[in-house]
């Protein structure tokens, strides 16, 4: 799990799916205008074909930062997964998903997110949870507290 500061790169091939609230279909304010909203933490979630656990954890991971009262955005990166995955990432009202069709690595997957990251801190952690996301408001007090540009654990 890392926290830092957000970075901005051009990426081509990536394709995002988002499921708003509106049973209409309709893109609110915010998704249709990146700088509309600026939270205050943005969660990247690389992965690779975890159909089977990706809306689980990712239900775990919204739900551990919204009692931590954390304003924040998860973004899920499917890296080129060839099941369900992105389906299941995208069943999550206001979850974002990017895709890309061919598997090019973690490191492109966290790029690709941290790319995309609207917050003014971006973490990542692990799709299949190893490190326990409630530790996510942890690292972010102690980054902002020690004036911290990175934590890294």
């Amino acid at each position: 799990m890392i926290i830092g500061g957000p970075r901005t790169d051009i990426l081509t091939g990536v394709h995002e799916h988002t499921r708003t609230a509106d049973p209409a279909g309709s893109r609110d304010a915010e998704d249709r205008d990146p700088t509309a909203r600026r939270p205050l933490l943005s969660v990247i979630v690389p992965c690779f074909n975890q159909g089977g656990s990706i809306y689980r954890n990712v239900g775990e991971i919204v739900r551990r930062l919204d009692h931590a009262g954390l304003d924040h955005e998860l973004i899920v990166v499917s890296d080129g997964s060839s099941d369900t995955t992105v389906f299941e990432a995208a069943r999550h009202p206001g979850v974002r998903v990017l895709r890309y069709d061919r598997n090019l690595g973690k490191g492109y997957a966290l790029r690709t997110g941290s790319a995309a990251a609207r917050g003014a801190w971006i973490a990542w952690i692990d799709s299949d949870l190893d490190l326990d996301p409630s530790l996510l408001s942890d690292f972010l007090d102690r980054a902002r507290r020690d004036d911290l540009e990175i934590v890294i654990g």
